[in-house]
């Protein structure tokens, strides 16, 4: 089981995402979805005058937000130019900041509330990232966020690796164990972990591929191939992924959410 975060290569990540920003709010149900579970998992606070949702994308959940904070300054933050110029577009009222969330260009103690929905999983050193998030908490807020984890889409990992075992062709994401022991080290009052699973079904692979690609979830982690997939590995890996259709005729994808809250 993996003890480290996952190498992603960061300008594949920004790349990527900016590329989808067209397509992304209309394929990231299973994202929206999971921000109301991570609401629920891990109640924000009743008052909060400056939040930073990290990883804000197109800024539809930044919105919502705001609006459960009519009053607060919001700050959206991604390494993603496109995403962020799509997001200004439609976003007049939130203040939108290009950066890593590993090196927060923010000063201390400057966010009642951070929020981030299935963004960190791009960073490279979740202890970086917990420090830095820690160091622009004011002292009582607190950090709430959700990830995939690493036994996400592992259908999709094990059909790849019966057809092309010798390359990564499925982003990884990191293990409960190193996020808690990340986030231990940030010397929080409070931290709490959880993670559930969620099964999402298809009717055949290349929806569930053509989803990867519109909300941007390209594999961009080292190992990866450089060259384009051929038909017969394609035709392959669809064939390996069948083994996997339920009695309803459906193909399961499994994400494995876990859920998080650190409060200084």
């Amino acid at each position: 089981m993996s003890v480290a975060a996952p190498k992603i290569n960061k300008h594949a990540v920004a790349d990527s995402f900016s590329r989808a920003a067209h397509t992304y709010d209309a394929a990231a149900g299973l994202q929206r979805d999971v921000f109301q579970l991570m609401c629920e998992h891990f109640a924000l606070p009743d008052v909060a005058d400056a939040i930073l949702d990290v990883g804000c994308g197109t800024a539809k959940i930044t919105e919502s937000i705001g609006r459960r904070y009519p009053n607060a300054k919001i700050v959206g933050l991604d390494i993603a130019e496109g995403m962020l110029r799509f997001a200004q577009r439609h976003h007049a009222n939130i203040t939108f900041v290009c950066a890593d969330a590993e090196v927060l260009p923010f000063a201390d103690g400057q966010f009642d509330l951070i929020v981030s929905n299935f963004a960190v999983q791009w960073c490279t050193d979740f202890y970086e990232l917990f420090a830095e998030i820690r160091r622009c908490l004011a002292p009582g807020g607190r950090f709430v966020f959700s990830i995939p984890a690493e036994n996400t889409l592992i259908e999709l990992k094990e059909s790849w690796y019966k057809v092309d075992p010798g390359f990564t062709h499925v982003n990884q994401f990191p293990a409960l164990e190193y996020v808690r022991s990340a986030a231990q080290a940030a010397d929080c009052s409070r931290v709490e972990l959880e993670q559930s699973m969620c099964i999402v079904k298809y009717d055949s692979l290349r929806e569930l591929m053509a989803e990867l690609k519109a909300i941007g979830a390209h594999n961009v982690t080292e190992g990866r191939a450089k060259s384009l997939t051929g038909k017969s590995t394609f035709a392959g890996l669809i064939s390996a992924y069948e083994q996997f259709r339920d009695c309803d005729g459906k193909l399961p994808a499994t994400w494995q959410i876990m859920y998080g809250m650190l409060i200084k």
